[in-house]
């Protein structure tokens, strides 16, 4: 219910009984939204009414059955966010990779390497993409803000720790801007970044 003293519309996750620990949330083009719940290892899509529409790959009844994280779709998915085309973007952080998906379901994607030789992704969190559709990934565990092409091709490296970027968690793009909180143990920020003119490779 709306009340004129209060900008929220409706408290739809009380009623999504199924989910333990939502995180990250992005809403598509229908009105539809993404939710990852970190407990369950569960990325589901909802109406709008807070009804599930289906699951991205295993269902809370699936995943406890696969305890090992190799064999685990996700596990501890994090950050959701969805692109112009509707490509619903992932961070299957405990995983180690992001995960790319088409509107209707379907792994499009994954991502877990950072170019031929900047090693592997280490706890992905925060997922954008920029007007091109180009994503960018914060990986907590290697310091970096990285940027890959709309096929998940590795690009280059945004931000480092030389940018003095530390434990990166979430981001967003605006423009010529790159917003990125980080967060560890004893340290916490928030940093504002020019956004890079970046010639993609062919």
């Amino acid at each position: 219910m709306h009340h004129e003293d209060s900008l929220c519309l409706q408290n739809v996750m009380t009623s999504i009984t199924f989910c333990r620990s939502p995180c990250g949330i992005a809403v598509m083009s229908n009105d539809n939204f993404v939710v990852s719940d970190l407990e369950r290892h569960t990325v589901g899509i909802y109406s709008s009414e807070g009804k599930l529409v289906q699951y991205l790959g295993e269902s809370p009844k699936q995943s406890p059955r696969r305890r090992k994280e190799s064999l685990r779709e996700f596990h501890s998915p994090s950050y959701v966010t969805v692109d112009h085309q509707d490509r619903i973007i992932i961070s299957d952080s405990w995983n180690h990779s992001v995960k790319v998906y088409c509107k209707t379901g379907k792994l499009l994607s994954q991502l877990d390497k950072l170019g031929d030789s900047g090693g592997e992704i280490k706890y992905p969190n925060g997922v954008a993409t920029d007007t091109q559709g180009n994503i960018l990934i914060a990986d907590w565990g290697s310091h970096t803000v990285s940027l890959f092409t709309s096929n998940g091709e590795f690009q280059k490296h945004l931000v480092t720790r030389s940018d003095l970027i530390h434990h990166p968690a979430g981001i967003g793009v605006s423009g010529s801007k790159l917003a990125i909180t980080e967060y560890s143990e004893n340290h916490s920020s928030i940093r504002l970044y020019e956004m890079p003119t970046v010639k993609l490779q062919s």
